[in-house]
C-alpha cells in the first residue's frame, strides 16, 4: 500500500524505499513458500528482512516527526489538515443536520 500511495503522490524518495522492501518481502515470501517443499529450518532472507523491516519501522516512526518524513510519508500532509479534502462539505453537512 504505501508503494502505491507514494506512486501516487510521485514521492520518489518513498518509491524507491518502498519499491525496495516490497521487492525483498516478495523474495522473503517465496523463501517461506519453498519451505513446504524442503525440511530445512534455515530461512536467512526472512530473517534479514524482517530485521531490516523492524529497523526500517522505528527509523520511519522517528522520520515521522522530522522534516524527511514529508517526503517519505506525503499522505501524513494532506488536505484532511487544512479542511480542503473531498469528503469536509459532506461531514459539515452531517454535523449540521446532527444539531
Amino acid at each position: 500500500m504505501w508503494l502505491i500511495i507514494d506512486v501516487n503522490y510521485h514521492s520518489v524518495l518513498g518509491i524507491i524505499v518502498s519499491a525496495i522492501m516490497t521487492i525483498y518481502s516478495g523474495i522473503a515470501s517465496i523463501e517461506q513458500l519453498t519451505k513446504m517443499h524442503n525440511r530445512k529450518r534455515e530461512v536467512p532472507i526472512s530473517r534479514v528482512y524482517l530485521e531490516v523491516q523492524a529497523a526500517l519501522n522505528l527509523l520511519f516512526i522517528i522520520l515521522t516527526f522530522l522534516p524527511l518524513g514529508k517526503y517519505l510519508f506525503p499522505f501524513i500532509e494532506n488536505q484532511i489538515m487544512n479542511d480542503q479534502d473531498r469528503y469536509h462539505k459532506v461531514i459539515e453537512t452531517f454535523k449540521k443536520h446532527q444539531q
